[in-house]
């Protein structure tokens, strides 16, 4: 069996503060921009899970390495967002 392991890596705004962590929340249409994905807690959306791993700190930026082990529609800009801390310059999902 062959299996390859996808990693990204992204600047994030803000300070993440757990070194390493994982999301698992289902991502959807945004109900209010459907244009765009976002996590849904009604049940609607479909599983998705990424883990990250923070490579290092900045001033009002982090660097971190993130795997995903689902393959959903703007999976890592979505995740990020819902933490809170969305990609640096990503003017879709709040960056």
């Amino acid at each position: 069996q062959r299996r390859t392991d996808k990693r990204y890596i992204a600047i994030v705004e803000g300070e993440v503060g757990s070194n390493q962590g994982r999301v698992d929340a289902a991502i959807g249409r945004d109900p209010q921009h459907r244009e765009r994905m976002a996590v849904r807690t009604d049940g609607s959306g479909k599983e998705a899970s990424t883990t990250y791993r923070v490579c290092e700190r900045y001033r009002g930026f982090t660097l971190v390495e993130l795997e995903l082990h689902t393959g959903r529609t703007h999976q890592i800009r979505v995740h990020l967002s819902y933490l809170g801390h969305p990609i640096a310059g990503d003017t879709v999902y709040g960056g």
